[in-house]
């Protein structure tokens, strides 16, 4: 459960599912929604401004305890935050919009304070447990157990994605697509089987194929040539987004599955970025060594410059990389529609 005041944000990292067979309590039996069935005095349904089909329709704020709670379509909590009572009385009022507090608030605080959390692990190491502030958005309990920067990196995108796919949950509007860049995501999609590797020999070049565990990703395929040692990276339209180059001798721990191909380049990435961090910092050193003044010589400054532009341009990787590939869940929630009971709320207006 997350909490939430007009002044103080407080959170407890809560991990959200929208698969139905995830849930201890079944659609539509939760008592909140049996509560708000019987039209309950302490309940208030906020909705959303616009009339569409939203994969989370509603919210309800308890005004006892303002406890407020966000509903799926089928009948189950997507989330539930605990709000002060300058906000409770904002939504009551309408002041401020449900949807938009969660948009703008909760999932860009959280992102804000993982990318502080990041940068502390780029550069403190193993060290970062101790860095970590006392007040955040989300529970490090876990976190600080890990040994390894990778398995620590890897668990900070972990939380990246769940702040992400909730985000585009709660914006979904369920509604089917005929074209058919859609229609080819939704087949391969309905098609995919995670973590199967392809041996494909076409002397004199064999290689071998990936599949991503996580269906739901921008980059859902990799290949890797073990005679160059060069593995590339798709997206879901089979368009090569990258490709890196593997030590020789790890050819073999690829081709017995022993490393994940796709936590291998979010590592390449991530080496790449703190390559650049030390370049930049040493930089940055050799000017406040001068004795002459801060000042940078052109030469330099425009090194900072191509440095800082390919420091953003693999921030975007790891983007891509963490970013589920919003088309899939669209087509993950379609498929849900077509098996289990859902119900359509009106909007604000009545509409």
């Amino acid at each position: 459960m997350k909490t939430l005041t007009s002044a103080l944000f407080l959170f407890l990292f809560y991990f959200t599912t929208f698969s139905q067979k995830q849930t201890t309590i079944q659609a539509w039996q939760h008592p909140i929604l049996k509560q708000l069935q019987n039209k309950a005095p302490n309940l208030v349904q906020l909705n959303h401004k616009i009339d569409a089909d939203y994969y989370v329709p509603i919210a309800i704020l308890n005004k006892q305890n303002n406890l407020l709670y966000y509903v799926t379509t089928f009948g189950l909590m997507f989330d539930s935050v605990v709000i002060g009572p300058k906000l409770a009385k904002a939504l009551i009022t309408k002041q401020i919009d449900a949807f938009e507090t969660y948009n703008k608030i909760l999932t860009t605080e959280e992102l804000k304070e993982l990318g502080t959390i990041r940068n502390l692990l780029r550069e403190n190491g193993l060290g970062v447990d101790k860095k970590i502030p006392n007040s955040n958005y989300i529970n490090y309990t876990f976190f600080k157990t890990l040994n390894t920067t990778l398995e620590k990196t890897i668990t900070l995108d972990e939380y990246e994605k769940t702040a992400l796919y909730n985000n585009m949950l709660l914006n979904l509007v369920i509604k089917d697509r005929t074209d058919q860049d859609f229609l080819n995501k939704k087949n391969r999609f309905e098609s995919y089987k995670p973590a199967k590797l392809k041996t494909h020999q076409t002397k004199p070049y064999d290689y071998f194929e990936y599949t991503n565990q996580n269906r739901f990703t921008k980059i859902p395929k990799a290949t890797f040539y073990p005679n160059t040692g060069v593995v590339y990276v798709y997206n879901n339209t089979d368009k090569l987004v990258d490709s890196f180059t593997v030590k020789k001798d790890k050819a073999k721990e690829l081709t017995d599955e022993k490393q994940d191909i796709f936590a291998l380049y979010r590592l390449w990435l991530e080496w790449q970025i703190q390559t650049i961090t030390e370049q930049t910092n040493e930089l940055l050193k050799q000017s406040t060594n001068k004795k002459t003044g801060n000042t940078f010589s052109n030469e330099q400054q425009l090194q900072l410059n191509n440095l800082a532009n390919y420091y953003n341009h693999l921030q975007q990787k790891v983007l891509y990389a963490i970013l589920p590939e919003k088309d899939l869940l669209l087509a993950n929630v379609l498929n849900q529609a077509n098996t289990y009971s859902r119900k359509k709320w009106v909007n604000d207006s009545g509409g």
